[in-house]
């Protein structure tokens, strides 16, 4: 049995390379006092509260602990051995992170010159092989599931066939069918090992770091459909797992371009870059001990002892709008907006219809050898030839496709509640001041279900997915009343349904019935959302919101600012003028439904029926393991700290 893999480090995670007779349970601490202090300190929360304080309090009184044990614990060289990945750890470094670098083409925008390569280094990632193993042969995937099933509901005393239960990944049929189609493939040579599909599910999401400064960060997370989403939805479970962090564009490379082109990069070059570094980064994920574990398995002793033979499969990747656009090489908000179908911009309004349904179908993007040939093309004019990524010749072959070489409660919800909140501005009569007074009336509702709205709702300060939800949950009572008819009962109406289609989509368990249901609510959300548009938003005299007009002005202000190398840095006093005149005008803002988030309503049945319920693949989970990454950040020095994340890590 080639290639078998036994687990490292089997009872504490020790590195089998590392001989060293004075390894303990507790090491690197030297005894149980010093791990007890190590562990509140490294595991604890940033700031301390009551809890903490507890906590504290029972290792004090823990019978065991010694406070003389502490007394010459040399915690700096703890630290720097609990950090240490190289050979002599005393931990596995089997799925450790490396620190790599990629490569990317840079065009040189003139005719007859090939392009230059640009090094971008300091990429720290892990193999996606070596976690897989580690994970799968630990303690925890004795709970894994290894052979998918169908789960089936029928009615007490109902004579109507039994019908399907979408829920977790493993019963989804995309899981179904993969593992299907694995067992019948030819076996390994000479192999009777049972075999299994790693239901890989990918997250990736950019997040800041701090409250104020630029620290940010920008994690790919892996998890596992095998495991139970209650178990995987839980911080505490530990069930996502980092394994890399995606880099900017370094400032560096405006001097690159400069010395290479002769001239600023401009922001489709620079759009161009961030899809290939990119693409870039997740080719050396997907390297080549990667491709031979897809193609002719990882074989591990999992953690009930059964040793088995993982082929990995990504059944999802989950990420917004800006990440799908990079990922499936699309041009952002262009002609054809979505990662995923042809459909046109200016269709989008027509979304859950006949056409629309059969436009998802009849157009979906395929990785085909014409979408090959097109982007070779493509790449052949810009690298080769020397022409801009944005020219015309360049346009004529993937423009047609807009091809390039989220969530609810942050997308459609949010689009429509800006827009309610610029009626009631356009209104007046303090209905503005009306709408948050009603906010700030409504109850809490259970444990931290529904929060008090204190700060005014209009003003949108500081709001995250959650709290757009409880708004959503909240806002019918709340508007009733505020607009005259018949456009009052117009908005209730449409927030009626908008609150009931959210709540389908976020069920944890959906059968046949219930997503015939979805799909019905999704005709009459799009119907009335079409008259929200067409009668009710076209009543209004709608502008830009006072946070709106100051972000524009501020947008205005860095591209108005004179950058280095400008000629004359004074601009003529009758230009200042009407420039000025201009900007402090509120611009006319109107409803817009034409947008990737509200055409990705009409997949929720079908990814729903494909991959379970949306809470296995939300891309909340990743947020929420965003805070891991927060607190981890308060303990580095801030300089230089995605290494020493990496370390804490």
């Amino acid at each position: 049995m080639d290639g078998a893999y036994s687990p490292v480090g089997a009872s504490h995670g020790v590195n089998p390379s590392v001989s060293n007779p004075s390894i303990t349970p507790y090491s690197p601490y030297p005894n149980r006092s010093s791990y007890l202090l190590g562990d509140y300190y490294c595991n604890g929360s940033t700031t301390k509260s009551k809890s903490d304080f507890k906590e504290l309090c029972n290792i004090l009184q823990d019978p065991e602990f010694v406070p003389a044990d502490i007394k010459d614990t040399k915690w700096d060289t703890i630290d720097r051995q609990l950090g240490d990945d190289g050979p002599k750890s005393i931990f596995s470094t089997a799925d450790g992170w490396r620190e790599g670098s990629v490569k990317i083409r840079i065009p040189s925008g003139k005719k007859g010159v090939q392009g230059a390569d640009f090094i971008i280094s300091g990429i720290f990632h892990r193999p996606l092989e070596e976690v897989i193993s580690t994970v799968f042969a630990s303690e925890r995937s004795k709970e894994f599931h290894f052979k998918p099933y169908r789960l089936l509901w029928q009615c007490l005393g109902s004579e109507t066939a039994p019908q399907e239960v979408y829920g977790e990944m493993y019963s989804s049929s995309a899981f179904c069918q993969a593992h299907a189609d694995l067992q019948a493939s030819p076996p390994e040579p000479q192999c009777g090992l049972p075999r299994a599909v790693v239901a890989c599910m990918v997250w990736s999401d950019s997040t800041h770091l701090a409250e104020f400064g630029n620290a940010s960060l920008w994690p790919v997370y892996l998890s596992f459909g095998n495991q139970s989403k209650y178990e995987c939805g839980k911080p505490s479970a530990k069930a996502c797992h980092h394994v890399a962090y995606i880099p900017k564009l370094p400032d560096n490379i405006q001097d690159f371009i400069r010395e290479h082109n002769g001239k600023e990069a401009t922001a489709q070059m620079l759009a161009h870059c961030r899809h290939k570094l990119m693409h870039a980064i997740w080719k050396l994920l997907l390297g080549d001990h990667f491709e031979e574990a897809c193609c002719h398995e990882i074989v591990v002793r999992c953690g009930n002892g059964i040793i088995r033979r993982l082929y990995p499969h990504f059944f999802t990747y989950s990420a917004d709008y800006p990440e799908k656009v990079l990922l499936a090489t699309i041009r952002d908000m262009s002609g054809c907006p979505c990662p995923r179908c042809l459909i046109a911009k200016k269709d989008i309004h027509q979304l859950a219809t006949v056409t629309d349904m059969r436009c998802r179908h009849d157009t979906a993007r395929v990785d085909d050898d014409g979408h090959h040939s097109k982007v070779q093309q493509a790449r052949k004019f810009i690298y080769e030839l020397g022409y801009i990524v944005n020219s015309t010749v360049v346009d004529e072959i993937l423009k047609a496709e807009s091809l390039v070489p989220t969530e609810w409660e942050l997308g459609v919800w949010k689009q429509i509640l800006i827009h309610l909140i610029r009626i009631l501005h356009a209104v007046k009569g303090g209905k503005v001041q009306e709408f948050d007074a009603h906010f700030r009336q409504v109850p809490i509702f259970g444990q931290d279900t529904i929060r008090k709205f204190s700060a005014n709702v209009s003003e949108m300060k500081k709001l995250a997915a959650r709290n757009f939800e409880d708004i959503l949950q909240c806002i019918i009572p709340v508007f009733e009343g505020l607009l005259p008819q018949p456009y009052d009962g117009q908005i209730q109406d449409l927030l009626f349904v908008t609150a009931q289609l959210h709540g389908l989509h976020k069920l944890r368990i959906h059968t046949e019935h219930t997503l015939t249901i979805t799909e019905q609510v999704t005709t009459d959300f799009a119907q009335l959302l079409c008259r929200f548009k067409v009668t009710t938003c076209t009543a209004f005299d709608t502008v830009e919101l006072p946070k709106e007009k100051a972000a524009h002005l501020r947008q205005q202000a860095r591209e108005r600012r004179p950058t280095a190398g400008t000629a004359s840095t004074v601009a003529h006093p009758a230009t200042s003028n009407v420039n000025a005149i201009d900007i402090t005008r509120p611009q006319r803002k109107e409803f817009n439904m034409d947008t990737y988030k509200c055409h990705s309503l009409g997949d929720y049945p079908r990814t729903i029926r494909e991959h379970g319920t949306t809470d296995s693949y939300t891309t909340q989970i990743g947020e929420l393991e965003h805070c891991k990454a927060k607190q981890r950040f308060e303990r580095t020095s801030k300089k230089d700290y995605i290494k020493q994340l990496v370390a804490i890590e």
